[in-house]
């Protein structure tokens, strides 16, 4: 295992299981997925971005059981996104974060 991939599996270690279960249930809809950028946020919640020049999706994983997710196509200036009970991740950004693979 890489340094990073260990360190990043360290940290998953000393999160809530709602952001493990997220975290989880992307790597197995997309197993080649990037590590995101992780922003631990001050109102109970922790955000995995991923970006590049045209796409970024963000998935904010609020602790109490919600579930944030973003999209923006930096090109068509298409925007989406939802608020919900997280019980898995939502299947449409899903599909978007295949479409940025990184």
């Amino acid at each position: 295992m890489n340094d990073k991939l260990t360190e990043w599996m360290h940290f998953l270690d000393t999160c809530p299981d709602t952001v493990k279960t997220t975290w989880y249930g992307i790597l197995a809809a997309i197993p080649d997925i990037s590590l995101p950028v992780v922003d631990d946020k001050d109102n109970g919640s922790l955000a995995f971005t991923w970006s590049n020049d045209r796409y970024r999706l963000d998935i904010e994983v609020l602790y109490s059981g919600l579930i944030h997710w973003f999209y923006r196509d930096r090109e068509t200036g298409e925007l989406c996104g939802s608020l919900e009970p997280l019980h898995s991740v939502p299947n449409k950004a899903v599909q978007l974060l295949a479409k940025i693979k990184l």
